[in-house]
């Protein structure tokens, strides 16, 4: 009797510690698929968006020192470089974008809050560069640098950088709120 009552307490422990170790198993197995999920549908888009809105920043820079380099003003001998390295500058980071633009939705939730904000600042990021960044372009390369050439991209940059800029904010805030509720 004494060995078949040890033999079912040890049998009985090794159910338990097998269950516990299970129970380990499956929250150390679910805390890896909730981190991957939290990296890719919130970490990825959350840097997409950064990225975004630091090379739109860096994109208005380079045109607004291009335009510097005017020949007819006398700070244009400052720039040690030619017009095109901002020019080039601006078109590589259009295509860093774009590719930033697919990485974004590819990453989000399609009917997510966010995805909604990303298709609503497209069409805004998209004249923002037909209106202003590539005419800008277009002058600077031809050596425009003519009044009427820096006041359409002024223009245009006013019409669209504030929406964009609002816009943008908004999907971040809209992010950080998504991932504080999955956190909590």
């Amino acid at each position: 009797f004494y060995a078949c009552f040890t033999g079912a307490i040890l049998l009985g422990m090794a159910a338990l510690l097998l269950f516990v170790g299970g129970l380990g198993f499956y929250a150390a197995n679910s805390a890896v698929n909730e981190l991957q999920d939290i990296y890719e549908h919130q970490t990825i888009p959350m840097r997409e968006v950064a990225r975004l809105r630091r090379l739109n920043v860096e994109n208005e820079s380079h045109i607004f020192r291009a335009f510097q380099h005017n020949p007819s003003y006398e700070y244009a001998k400052l720039h040690d470089h030619p017009v095109n390295v901002h020019t080039d500058a601006v078109e590589k980071n259009l295509g860093w974008a774009d590719e930033t633009w697919d990485s974004l939705l590819k990453s989000l939730a399609p009917e997510s809050p966010e995805t909604k904000l990303a298709k609503d600042i497209q069409p805004l990021y998209t004249s923002f560069i037909n209106e202003a960044l590539r005419p800008a372009i277009t002058r600077l390369k031809a050596a425009d640098y003519s009044a009427e050439g820096v006041a359409l991209f002024l223009k245009a940059n006013a019409k669209y950088g504030s929406e964009m800029n609002k816009a943008f904010r908004e999907l971040a805030e809209v992010q950080q709120k998504a991932v504080k509720t999955q956190y909590e």
